[in-house]
């Protein structure tokens, strides 16, 4: 009877024990949620009215961006979805965004297939930020946030073929951008979007994105504490080494 008795307790424990066992599994859900909604921001959401540019014509409709792909919505001749991993690249504009796919172009074309979009509203820098962090590949952002916080600026020169431009370059902990005087020119990279940094001399910095190449030439000596830290931001962030003080470095 004792001997019943135990086996019957027994039971109970293994059974409390499993129930236990059971409610944490399910409760640890819960409070991940919890944590997700509470810290994290809110998801991508924007949308303004476009015009998509064709050979010879263009289709009005709304460009959109949620956190599940980018939209072009149009009641007329064209309207496509693209997830994220289906999208090559995009480059930005104020008033442009030029969206480049997988997909071959039609009647046996070479190249990249890309889709222009004139847009009748700003693409806000948060929104662009967040929109290339979604698709994850690098970009070109030729509309920096001139408002954003940076810990140095430097007045430069951007020499082209033809050209060139003036302006300012500030670098930020989010990464670096080049605000040019005139209405063209400008640029943010993300780190994500940087290959290469090069400091041949105090006066000089090259810029090579994976997407294009920037030289610069300084209006002022660039400090060498301070292309430490871009070095720093860009190379080793997740490591434990000691950076170079000068000269070009490559990414690992």
């Amino acid at each position: 009877m004792r001997q019943e008795s135990l086996s019957f307790y027994s039971a109970l424990v293994l059974l409390a024990l499993a129930g236990a066992g059971t409610l944490a599994s399910y409760a640890a859900p819960v409070s991940i949620r919890t944590e997700t909604a509470e810290s994290g921001a809110a998801p991508l959401n924007w949308k303004s009215p476009a015009r998509l540019h064709h050979s010879f014509k263009s289709t009005p409709g709304s460009l959109i961006f949620t956190a599940s792909g980018i939209e072009f919505r149009s009641e007329s001749r064209f309207s496509h979805r693209w997830a994220f991993g289906e999208v090559k690249t995009f480059e930005l504009t104020a008033r442009e965004f030029v969206l480049a796919d997988y997909e071959n172009r039609q009647h046996h074309l070479p190249g990249i297939r890309h889709f222009r979009f004139d847009l009748k509203e700003r693409i806000p820098p948060a929104v662009a930020a967040e929109l290339a962090s979604m698709v994850g590949k690098p970009v070109v952002d030729a509309d920096p946030d001139g408002g954003a916080q940076a810990f140095f600026e430097i007045p430069a020169r951007h020499g082209t073929p033809l050209s060139g431009t003036n302006g300012t370059l500030r670098f930020r902990d989010q990464g670096i951008d080049y605000l040019s005087a005139s209405a063209e020119g400008s640029r943010s990279w993300r780190w994500a979007d940087i290959e290469t940094l090069a400091n041949p001399d105090r006066y000089h910095l090259r810029v090579c994105g994976y997407r294009e190449t920037f030289d610069f030439e300084l209006k002022q000596p660039l400090p060498g504490e301070i292309f430490e830290r871009l070095w720093d931001h860009l190379y080793t962030r997740d490591l434990n080494i000691a950076a170079p003080r000068e000269g070009e470095h490559h990414a690992k």
